[in-house]
């Protein structure tokens, strides 16, 4: 329910792009892309390639936010970038 709720929430801001990894993350983006299709949806395997995305696809004084339990180790991703 809860990812659902992030989903629906990111639907309504402006947002243009939502990268997403893991198994739990497929009720976040069934709530983006019913709500607000406009928004880019792209979802990998794992961090590793998640990471690879990201780095071709942002620019400078670009702004990501990064939302995961500690267990997704989105830590290690924010260090990267």
């Amino acid at each position: 329910a809860y990812h659902r709720e992030v989903g629906e929430y990111l639907a309504q801001t402006s947002i243009t792009h939502l990268f997403a990894v893991g198994d739990l993350i497929d009720h976040t983006i069934e709530a983006v892309k019913t709500l607000n299709p406009s928004i880019q949806v792209y979802k990998f395997q794992d961090n590793d390639q998640l990471l690879a995305a990201l780095k071709e696809f942002l620019h400078s004084n670009d702004a990501v936010l990064l939302k995961g339990s500690n267990g997704m180790k989105l830590k290690a991703v924010a260090n990267e970038l």
